[in-house]
């Protein structure tokens, strides 16, 4: 808006806005109208009649008195109303327009790289809270799937175990019935020395089995030892199997085997296939070995239920992480057409932005 309007010299008017730019309009004197009223009407309908207001205006027009040059003035002053320059050198619809397309790009881009990879979250700068969410979940996911898998290997070595006490079951029901033919009195010494050999073969194998039943290179019944079994993401989460020593020597210490059986093993032993005692000794160790397996069976049980429970927990734990981390495909899509769009008006509003300079080449001519 002008703030000011002063006469300089008969010919010379100059128009002062509010950030201190100074116009100056210069009428050349030739001659005089007959008609005043004529020739203000005349400078108002020419200076409307212009197609832009920030030209400098010389008109070949003569006035005589000074009430027609406030008249005169007063219209221009109010056609320079807007402040806007015609330049070159700055164009700031194309500035504003670049910047909107350079907004415009990065968030197709983004919407690109979400639609590529599937994820929302592709680096900390799209969403920095959530990343740390994502990165804890993965982690709580990642170790109840091992967890899952450390069971299923505890499973496994419990299955083994209780197959190879199962074995020994066999044997010593076999030794047992020995045992029990050896009672009759309807067999002679020859009869007896064939089923003490059988019996202390049988007596051999099993300690056999029990020294060589290994998992993963463990030996799981020579001992009595602790597996713990991890079950969980946490290092605190373990299942502490109890593994015992089925050797025949172990029995002492209140084994499976109940009692010393190593001399099963040797014929012309105080423990022969029809020495008296020894079915009692049998029958013991086939207690022992049954415990032995219903222990086994039911931490089998347990950590099946431990295995579903944990395959429940992660698939409910990536149902989680999804909704954080994966992308919405429908609002993607919807966002780079929406951005894809942008960018086509975009261009095209920039090339009218650029053409709009040119237009300064016609106050050139």
């Amino acid at each position: 808006m002008f703030n000011s309007v002063y006469l300089e010299d008969p010919l010379t008017i100059s128009f002062k806005n509010t950030e201190g730019f100074i116009v100056n309009f210069v009428f050349m004197c030739r001659k005089i109208p007959p008609n005043r009223q004529d020739l203000a009407t005349f400078i108002i309908i020419s200076l409307n009649s212009k197609s832009s207001l920030k030209k400098f205006i010389y008109l070949s027009i003569t006035f005589w008195s000074l009430p027609l040059l406030t008249q005169l003035t007063d219209t221009i002053s109010v056609l320079f109303e807007d402040k806007n320059m015609t330049v070159i050198n700055t164009n700031t619809a194309a500035t504003v327009t670049a910047n909107s397309m350079k907004t415009n790009e990065r968030a197709m881009e983004r919407t690109m790289e979400r639609l590529s990879t599937g994820k929302r979250i592709n680096s900390a700068s799209d969403d920095a809270a959530g990343l740390a969410i994502e990165t804890r979940m993965t982690s709580q996911i990642r170790g109840l799937q091992q967890a899952a898998r450390n069971a299923n290997d505890g499973i496994a070595m419990l299955q083994t175990a209780d197959g190879a006490a199962a074995e020994m079951t066999n044997m010593f029901q076999r030794m047992r019935e020995l045992a029990v033919q050896s009672q009759t009195g309807t067999l002679g010494t020859e009869d007896i020395a064939n089923l003490n050999q059988e019996f202390a073969a049988l007596a051999t194998e099993i300690d056999r089995i029990a020294d060589d039943t290994t998992f993963n290179n463990i030996a799981i019944l020579a001992s009595t030892q602790t597996i713990n079994i991890a079950v969980g993401a946490d290092e605190a989460d373990v299942i502490a199997l109890s593994m015992l020593d089925f050797n025949l020597a172990a029995g002492a210490s209140g084994t499976p085997m109940k009692a010393d059986l190593t001399n099963f093993k040797t014929e012309g032993t105080a423990d022969d296939v029809n020495t008296s005692g020894v079915i009692v000794h049998i029958d013991d160790a086939i207690k022992g070995i049954a415990s032995a397996r219903a222990t086994f069976g039911a931490t089998i049980n347990r950590l099946e239920y431990t295995v579903d429970n944990l395959n429940s927990t992660v698939l409910n734990t990536q149902a989680a992480k999804s909704q954080i981390v994966d992308a919405d495909y429908a609002a993607e899509t919807t966002e780079l057409a929406r951005t894809q769009i942008i960018s086509q008006a975009s261009t095209a509003m920039l090339s009218q932005a650029n053409q709009q300079a040119q237009s300064v080449l016609a106050l050139l001519k």
